[in-house]
């Protein structure tokens, strides 16, 4: 970046987040929000989002939407 330095404000409308099974830990899947973000618990290579509101921020994401079955035919 040639000596220029990112500025990173946290905006919480970047939250996402990740649901680990059934239990209450999400992952935290917003890029560099984690680096300021005073909820970011650093575990292993990932980080655990402790946020008030993580379960939003997973209901809000594409990827923990539920996904229906595959329609098929019945087999005649």
């Amino acid at each position: 970046m040639n000596g220029i330095q990112e500025r990173i404000t946290f905006d919480a409308n970047k939250c996402r987040t990740l649901r680990i099974g059934q239990i209450d830990l999400f992952d935290c899947l917003a890029e560099k929000q984690y680096l300021i973000c005073g909820y970011a618990l650093p575990f292993g290579y990932g980080r655990f989002c402790r946020h008030p509101q993580r379960k939003d921020f997973a209901e809000g994401s594409s990827r923990n939407k539920p996904v229906p079955p595959p329609q098929v035919d019945p087999l005649e």
